[in-house]
């Protein structure tokens, strides 16, 4: 679990600080998890922190991924985008089912 932590943080562009902070731990901790120095691993409350910060949980306890690269860039965008701009994909959403 430890390294593929380290992958989504680097995933994410945060660092170890940031993630931390975000995820409501210490970063000492963060640093025991992603070394692998815990054989317990993290528990439920850190790993919905983590999930709050854009960690794919499952990738971390199993790695596998819930989403493949292409869908996983696309939804990073799309909840990097403006307010305006997500309107945008919901249009042509409509607009197909429609057809």
């Amino acid at each position: 679990m430890g390294e593929r932590l380290g992958l989504e943080r680097e995933r994410l562009a945060l660092t170890s600080e940031e993630t931390a902070t975000r995820a409501g731990i210490s970063e000492t901790r963060l640093a025991v998890l992603e070394q692998g120095e815990d054989p317990g691993g993290a528990d439920a409350v850190e790993l919905a922190g983590l999930a709050s910060v854009g960690v794919d949980v499952t990738f971390l306890l199993t790695g596998q991924r819930v989403l493949a690269q292409d869908e996983r860039e696309l939804v990073e965008n799309y909840r990097a985008s403006s307010p305006e701009q997500k309107k945008r994909p919901a249009t042509t959403g409509h607009a197909v089912e429609k057809s």
